[in-house]
């Protein structure tokens, strides 16, 4: 017997009436207990997604990877999750997001499992695929049930807050994590500490959820549409992940790039036709959906390309211990939960679009002072820096994640999740592609040789920092000119 229920399960609330959710001092706290759960579905795939990072060097002496095939271990799962988010969404929709949740965290806790004793490349890569298609199922399932669950706009601005600060929390505590595991324990443990988290997860899911699903909605999903969008996304991902490997000319990235070209022109002719489409049209009707999912692929390839950049400067250039790495971001990681709790009063008082920029334009600023990457005092000058990063970015988040969500009616929450997190994905990969590559590029060109030296990997990383911090300038102006009505939602 689940302890609460969404406003879309079977026996919801009729339209107009109050949230469940918040009908009372029981129900605060069974709300309270199901955003914790959701919370720590998002955390957990948080940290597993920067976590191997780290452990890469170590993983590729123990299991024989050649070097060129190494990026495979986070291709695979990049490819599969962001390729499949947009249906995973559909999928809880139509089907139940309790059902599509805990059958994610269970896929995902037993492909992690399994991935902790994979005894050879092949293994561990396509485990990671598997651990990528769970991750795209539980994302979007779990914002779909937070967002219609806490309904009113108190609750939801606290809701979206704790969900900011677990994405910004797990994902650098990823890193700090990696770097201890790497230094003191088995490559395994990477993968093993996401078993018992998701074995309690995956029971609490099963016991506490309510069905969230439409009863009258049709469980028909549509299957070219649901084809041809993951095979443009993945197309996409892999050619912005391709193109830092082997530059935007080469005959690999311009086909895949040709073919999410025309795999996105078929999905919207399908979807123009179907009566149940995997991405509602109507959707993107919406301007403060699109608009923020834009700031959203902007901010977050600024924020992968700082954090990409930054572990290679600390490590290449100034030659940190993975430990010492980790450890300099660990400052970023409480800076992330403190900005979870304080987005809901900033909001409440100053407006959601107003903190939305200013939270941008504070990652900008920080970022931009980045770029000076000093060589004497580096691990304090950097550890500032990432906390007004990571807190502004968080803060920045949470109100694109409002806005994103607001004006989306309930039986479409999954697929608006979907494309919120592809977009977030997709952002990631454009600003790792084009940071690395310009990062890249400058470093060669300054030495004049295939294998730069550190002043020169110094050189590249700045311009790598100042191009971060262009593109959140760029998500600032792109709330500014696109939500410019007051929003307090």
């Amino acid at each position: 017997m689940s302890i609460i229920e969404s406003r879309t399960s079977t026996d919801a609330a009729p339209p107009g009436a109050p949230a469940r959710a918040a009908a009372g001092p029981g129900h605060r706290a069974a709300a309270g207990i199901v955003l914790l759960l959701l919370c720590l579905s998002e955390f957990m795939i948080s940290l597993d997604f920067s976590i191997v990072n780290v452990s890469l060097p170590v993983i590729q002496g123990d299991l024989g990877f050649r070097a060129g095939d190494l990026v495979w271990v986070v291709t695979a799962y990049v490819l599969a999750f962001g390729g499949f988010l947009i249906v995973g969404g559909r999928l809880a929709d139509l089907h139940g997001r309790r059902r599509v949740l805990v059958l994610g965290l269970a896929g995902f806790t037993a492909a992690s499992l399994l991935a902790g004793l994979a005894g050879s490349p092949g293994q561990l890569v396509a485990l990671r695929a598997v651990q990528g298609l769970c991750a795209a199922a539980v994302t979007p399932a779990a914002l779909a049930t937070l967002t219609t669950t806490f309904t009113g706009e108190k609750e939801r601005r606290q809701a979206m807050g704790a969900w900011g600060a677990v994405l910004g929390a797990g994902f650098v505590s990823g890193v700090v994590g990696g770097g201890v595991i790497t230094q003191y324990l088995d490559w395994s443990w990477v993968f093993w500490i996401n078993v018992p988290i998701g074995t309690v997860l995956t029971v609490l899911a099963a016991r506490l959820l309510g069905p969230g699903r439409d009863g009258r909605r049709p469980r028909r999903m549509d299957l070219p549409g649901a084809v041809l969008i993951t095979g443009s996304v993945v197309a996409l991902v892999f050619a912005l992940s391709e193109s830092s490997v082997t530059g935007w000319t080469s005959t690999r990235v311009l086909g895949a790039l040709a073919l999410a070209a025309v795999g996105g022109l078929a999905f919207a002719a399908v979807e123009v036709r179907s009566a149940e489409p995997v991405l509602p049209l109507g959707l993107l009707k919406l301007r403060r959906l699109v608009v923020a999912n834009l700031a959203n692929v902007l901010m977050m390839g600024s924020f992968f390309g700082l954090v990409y950049t930054v572990t290679l400067f600390l490590q290449d250039v100034m030659a940190f211990s993975p430990l010492r790495t980790g450890l300099t971001f660990a400052g970023a990681g409480v800076a992330g939960l403190a900005a979870g709790a304080a987005s809901e009063p900033l909001a409440q008082k100053f407006g959601a679009t107003r903190v939305l920029i200013t939270g941008a334009l504070f990652q900008a600023a920080a970022t931009g002072v980045l770029a000076a990457l000093p060589t004497n005092g580096t691990q304090p000058f950097v550890s500032a820096c990432t906390v007004v990063v990571n807190f502004s970015g968080v803060v920045a988040i949470v109100m694109i994640n409002l806005a994103a969500t607001a004006d989306v009616a309930d039986q479409d929450q999954g697929a608006a999740g979907g494309l919120l997190s592809t977009c977030e994905q997709i952002g990631g990969a454009i600003g790792l592609a084009v940071i690395s590559t310009v990062a890249a590029s400058r470093a060669h060109h300054l030495a004049g040789s295939a294998h730069p030296d550190a002043r020169a990997l110094l050189a590249g990383d700045r311009w790598g920092m100042a191009i971060a911090a262009a593109l959140a300038v760029a998500g600032a102006l792109t709330a500014l000119v696109g939500l410019r009505k007051p929003n307090r939602s």
